[in-house]
């Protein structure tokens, strides 16, 4: 896409650089954690602004001489004009130039540094509009529209001229931005500022820029900064001013005002000559030794001492950093050569071959595909945290519009929904999975029978039947038809609840995790809705309900999500169990659903043990909502799995399940779904 000289693509992650793309001539660098990127919200905007970062510095490998670019900045750090000094179009502007050349030629550091910040920013940005401008003629897709939709935002970033101009704003900063916003958009938020003296310098300029978007040689661009500088002098002067004054110690500025007043007698003369004339007014004359003789008037030409030509170099270098920390980062140098490169030990490589003139199109989408395939991974974690989110704020909507009974209806109730997983909680995915696995094997002859009948299926090579088998109409036997069995769904939902008290600590939760596994992995090749929930109070002691809350936490609901899994082996234990507002919780959720037969499985290590929920009124109060549930047409079992298990016989009667080997509590409970769903058929 860059002509001959990309041989790879680098695509990386770091947030903290500042910088967006960069290349060496040979590389192109993308960081896909740029800002400019980062501020889009939708998948689509990032990959278009990608693409249009892709783009920007490709137009820099192709049309950027980059050798000429450091001789100019070279030329203007040794106090020389390069290709050669601006034209003055006035006596302001001669005068300026004087002033300028002055400064030049003595090599003070301080007016050296400035201009050659200056002149790189201008350069650049100039450069910048030209490549693109380039780049969106030869590619009018998805490169094009990438570059104009960064423009756009980066433009959105610069404040209004009023807004820029309150207080007691830097010139050469504001003016920078003002370039900046007509470079890329044609026009300045200037709507509340019909004039001023910025837009007039402003329109002086214009040319410059519309010159230099349109110049296929980079001298004359050069030549443009540099007529843009002498333009901007008036600014440069009242900064250098401004920090000379700084620089200044108060005793010397007494002794400099002292003899001036006693030099103010000889000066009555030339004042009597041209009445009404104030020099500190008056712009400097074409005359060289008139402009020294006003600029030593004004204290702009007068040597400083060594003291203060240090203090002037240290006040330029903090003020040169601010304003780069000021101005719009996206027009800084890319260019790998201009400056050190970024940390890219982990990018990704993707390898560019040379390609014809007509291909370019088709690279252009390609390089769009790829985007949107790897900035998708990269952005996955945050793409999910949002997601998360928003799953987690529509359930507790639905958990604090729901009523509950009087034991629970004073508890506080908060839902947990993790969606964002470390890499090592994803390496103990595939040991559930290889147990599950295992489950599935002793349980196929069982099982995988249920599955199958439930899909429409074709039995081939039939001596009878209404329609012919075309694959075996030449079979010389006869067996020549086939039939079709209807499938049939199994119109059933299934929840799994989970108890995350601290007692299922260990071997217990392992057990519960594997068969809450299993369980949802039958019901998802079933077709069967299911959700998985566990839950658990706060653990704290409290002396009113009102002060407790119970955390539902949700691993899978009945929309299945590419993270259930991980929801389900990543649960932990903590605090209490109140069985009976996390029972009637998800039953409301079931009772909610369409399907004719629902069907809740509890898994447990004891009776409840929460603030004013524990002992004889804890078994009363889930007798009566298992009563209930079974009323309403849910099938309920409750698996056992501690010392409470006479405790929950009681309690749950002929729906209690008592599952002695930790090992059979994931075949039991499939087995005993595969019975229920049986008789529900």
């Amino acid at each position: 896409m860059a002509g001959e000289k990309l041989e790879q693509l680098l695509l990386y992650q770091n947030a903290s650089d500042g910088i967006a793309g960069w290349n060496d001539g040979k590389r192109i660098g993308i960081n896909v954690d740029n800002t400019i990127t980062g501020s889009f919200l939708e998948l689509e905007q990032k990959s278009d602004s990608l693409v249009g970062i892709l783009g920007h510095e490709c137009g820099h490998a192709r049309f950027t001489d980059s050798r000429l670019r450091r001789v100019y900045i070279q030329k203007m750090q040794a106090g020389t004009w390069y290709p050669d000094a601006p034209e003055p179009e006035n006596e302001d502007e001669e005068s300026a130039l004087t002033e300028m050349n002055t400064y030049l030629t003595k090599k003070d550091p301080a007016v050296l540094s400035l201009l050659t910040e200056c002149a790189s920013y201008i350069s650049n940005l100039l450069n910048d509009v030209y490549i693109e401008e380039k780049m969106c003629s030869l590619f009018p897709g998805s490169i094009k529209k990438g570059i104009l939709v960064n423009r756009r935002r980066n433009v959105e970033w610069i404040p209004p001229l009023k807004e820029l101009l309150e207080g007691n704003p830097d010139p050469v900063s504001v003016f920078l931005k003002v370039l900046v916003q007509y470079a890329l958009r044609g026009y300045v938020n200037s709507w509340n500022m019909e004039s001023c003296e910025m837009l007039d310098t402003l329109n002086e300029v214009k040319q410059l820029v519309d010159l230099s978007v349109e110049a296929d040689s980079d001298l004359i661009r050069y030549q443009a900064t540099n007529r843009i500088l002498l333009k901007m002098w008036k600014y440069f002067r009242k900064l250098l001013e401004e920090l000379k004054q700084e620089c200044q110690e108060p005793e010397e500025n007494g002794e400099q005002l002292q003899e001036t007043q006693e030099q103010s007698p000889e000066k009555e003369t030339p004042q009597e000559e041209q009445p009404g004339k104030d020099f500190s007014d008056e712009p400097p004359e074409k005359d060289n030794e008139k402009w020294k003789a006003n600029a030593q008037e004004n204290g702009c030409g007068e040597e400083l001492t060594e003291e203060q030509q240090k203090k002037m170099e240290s006040a330029m270098d903090k003020y040169l950093k601010e304003l780069t920390e000021n101005l719009p980062a996206f027009i800084q140098e890319s260019e790998a050569e201009e400056k050190a490169l970024p940390d890219v030990e982990n990018a990704r490589i993707i390898q560019v071959s040379k390609r014809s003139e007509d291909q370019k199109e088709s690279t252009d989408e390609k390089s769009e595909l790829i985007f949107q395939k790897i900035l998708f991974q990269l952005v996955e974690g945050t793409v999910d945290q949002k997601i998360g989110l928003e799953v987690r704020n529509r359930l507790q909507k639905e958990v604090d519009g729901m009523k509950f009974d009087a034991a629970h209806d004073r508890v506080k109730k908060e839902i947990l929904y993790k969606n964002v997983f470390t890499e090592a909680e994803k390496k103990f995915l595939p040991l559930y999975e290889a147990a599950v696995k295992r489950t599935e094997k002793r349980l196929r002859v069982r099982f995988l029978p249920i599955l199958e009948n439930q899909k429409e299926r074709t039995e081939h090579r039939m001596f009878f039947g209404k329609r012919l088998d075309m694959r075996t109409i030449a079979d010389p036997g006869g067996a020549v038809y086939k039939r079709t069995f209807q499938g049939k769904k199994t119109d059933a939902a299934v929840c799994v609840l989970v108890d995350n008290s601290d007692s299922m600590m260990g071997q217990r939760m392992e057990a519960a995790k594997a068969a809450a596994l299993t369980l949802y992995d039958f019901c998802r090749k079933a077709g069967i809705p299911v959700l998985v929930y566990g839950h658990h109070t706060d653990g704290y002691s409290h002396n009113n309900p009102s002060e407790e809350t119970v955390y539902f936490h949700s691993c899978a609901e009945f929309a299945e999500d590419r993270n259930d899994r991980l929801r389900i082996t990543t649960m932990e234990t903590c605090g209490s169990n109140r069985d009976g507002a996390a029972l009637l919780f998800v039953a409301n959720k079931l009772l909610n659903r369409p399907e004719k037969h629902k069907m809740l499985f509890l898994i447990s290590d004891g009776l409840p043990n929460a603030t004013c929920y524990s002992g004889s009124y804890a078994m009363a109060d889930l007798r009566k909502i298992k009563e209930k549930l079974v009323k309403k047409g849910i099938v309920f079992q409750a698996a056992a799995i501690g010392w409470d298990k006479k405790a929950i016989q009681e309690i749950y009667g002929n729906a209690y399940l008592d599952i002695s080997d930790l090992g059979e509590l994931p075949v039991r409970l499939t087995k005993q779904l595969a019975k229920l769903l049986r008789r529900a058929n």
